[in-house]
């Protein structure tokens, strides 16, 4: 079943058979940042790697919180659970730019620099290495206002706004 009334809203180009596109993320605590992501259609939540989020922990937002344990691709990885608001817009050249926005979602935030560290004081020769990208995930509220369209044929996808989402 298709939507009956939709609007593309950002595209987004596939490089290397990775949706790419740039995350704005606001913080609990109010503070700002946008990099580049990985639109990760397996993945319910966003993942925030250590790197990006730790130095905007000021006031802190994850004192008080307990560190749990997440799956990813990698194996499992301490995080912590927060909600935060997100923007997604295109990369360059792309075509329509954004921003689309994903609203308050459910965020991730990987210990992943500690993880790694820990893994590497342990083993040497452990090939781990931290994220490098922000991996923006489908769940957690990202897609309750409409849906992404995927072309591999000609190397895009696109979120689109629908004006009555099936329920």
């Amino acid at each position: 079943m298709f939507f009956a009334a939709h609007r593309e809203r950002v595209r987004f180009s596939i490089k290397d058979n990775r949706i790419k596109g740039v995350c704005e993320i606001e913080f609990p605590n109010g503070r700002k940042y946008a990099q580049s992501c990985v639109i990760d259609t397996g993945a319910m939540r966003t993942l925030v790697p250590q790197d990006v989020w730790e130095p905007f922990d000021r006031p802190s937002f994850t004192s008080g919180l307990k560190r749990k344990s997440a799956n990813t691709a990698g194996g499992k990885l301490p995080v912590y659970a927060v909600k935060c608001t997100l923007r997604l817009s295109a990369e360059a050249n792309a075509g329509p730019s954004g921003p689309y926005d994903l609203g308050t979602c459910d965020v991730l935030l990987a210990c992943d620099a500690d993880a790694v560290a820990k893994e590497k004081a342990q083993d040497p020769n452990s090939p781990r290495e931290p994220l490098k990208e922000i991996l923006l995930g489908l769940g957690g509220g990202a897609l309750e206002k409409g849906g992404l369209c995927i072309n591999w044929k000609e190397k895009h996808a696109y979120f689109i706004e629908v004006d009555d989402p099936p329920k």
